[in-house]
């Protein structure tokens, strides 16, 4: 057998350090590994960071409640309820995970549908070079546990001027409930339309826990322009219709590889920061000690963490102090910051120690 015994290779015209070295001890380093190495696409798949809650009941309504980024979407399931929240509890090397549970059931409709969402800007697909020859694939992996057997519907949804859609379904046997199991599904790229490149809403990946018949009965498991019934074709699983029945996923990762990668984990606060994009919560505060007889108006700048997609809503969640002051609101709001205005008390004498400070919720979600 043939054999090379090399340390170091490198490109005729490089004159740097090697591309590859090959090390004594076996191990291999390569240069600039990191700007090869297809990155997820995915914000938060590990379900590590909630910064609205981490447990919210009663839910009977669409939205972001919990995990960052993962959004709960239900509809027409009339008296159904549900409780989602983050548990700490996952498979090998995750310590979190999206945990939704039927706590009021409702027997499965015609047009009903129960779905974990994350959508896409199309600033994320830039790469991916959908609508030509070359269109990327997008390869999609997560770890699931449930407590109900069946068929689940996974979905790709395009938000385009023509709305186009693939899926697929993956099963969970009778013998494989309550524990961990690894999906994993490489769906083409789309070679028909562009992505418009923008901060909109212009991909969504559903996984349904439960659809009507409307939703289930057309092939679509190639690309094609949307309809209701190719949303969840092969769907059979309803999980709204047994109370306490569980749904648990982590590990949610998409890559343009016609393959699964291992899961990209990165630290607590570089996951935080990228969410704070779609949804911070941060503190101000104001503070006038000018006497006056008068309920003037005082303020000052309230600073972002990250700059947001898009201009956010802003709600005060939490006031931590409030004092002699009235009128309090946010101004001024852009994606980079606001301001936080108040007026003081008008008081015989004037008053003094005019104070608002308060936890700003700043929502720019898709």
């Amino acid at each position: 057998m043939s054999r090379i015994n090399v340390s170091e290779l490198s490109h005729a015209s490089n004159g740097g350090d090697p591309n590859i070295e090959l090390h004594a001890d076996g191990s291999t380093s390569i240069r600039n590994l990191q700007n090869q190495y297809p990155k997820s696409l995915i914000i938060n798949g590990d379900m590590s960071v909630a910064q609205r809650a981490t447990s919210v009941a009663d839910i009977d309504n669409a939205g972001f409640y919990t995990v960052d980024r993962i959004r709960h979407s239900s509809s027409n399931l009339g008296t159904a309820r549900f409780t989602v929240s983050q548990e700490a509890d996952g498979p090998a090397n995750f310590s979190y995970c999206y945990r939704l549970e039927t706590t009021t059931a409702q027997a499965a409709g015609t047009n009903t549908g129960l779905r974990l969402q994350y959508i896409f800007e199309g600033n994320d697909l830039k790469n991916l070079n959908w609508g030509t020859a070359d269109a990327r694939p997008l390869t999609v992996s997560f770890w699931v546990n449930t407590s109900v057997q069946g068929a689940y519907s996974l979905n790709l949804y395009r938000d385009e001027a023509t709305a186009r859609n693939i899926g697929t379904a993956f099963t969970v046997a009778a013998g494989e409930i309550n524990n961990w199991k690894f999906v994993t599904h490489t769906f083409p790229g789309d070679q028909t339309t562009p992505v418009t490149l923008d901060a909109s809403q212009r991909l969504t990946l559903s996984i349904s826990m439960a659809e009507g018949s409307d939703f289930t009965t057309q092939d679509n498991t190639s690309w094609g322009n949307y309809t209701a019934p190719r949303y969840a074709f092969g769907q059979t699983a309803q999980l709204h219709a047994t109370v306490n029945s569980t749904f648990r996923i982590t590990g949610l990762q998409v890559t343009a590889t016609d393959e699964p990668l291992e899961f990209q984990h990165e630290s607590l606060s570089e996951t935080l920061s990228k969410c704070q994009r779609y949804y911070q919560v941060v503190r101000g505060g104001i503070r006038n000690d000018y006497r006056s007889d008068s309920s003037a108006s005082f303020g000052g700048p309230l600073n972002f963490f990250a700059t947001c997609r898009v201009t956010p809503t802003a709600t005060v969640v939490n006031t931590v102090s409030s004092q002699n002051v009235s009128s309090q609101r946010i101004d001024d709001i852009s994606p980079e910051g606001a301001t936080m205005q108040a007026a003081g008390i008008q008081s015989t004498g004037g008053i003094a120690g005019q104070l608002w400070i308060a936890d700003i919720a700043l929502d720019a979600e898709l």
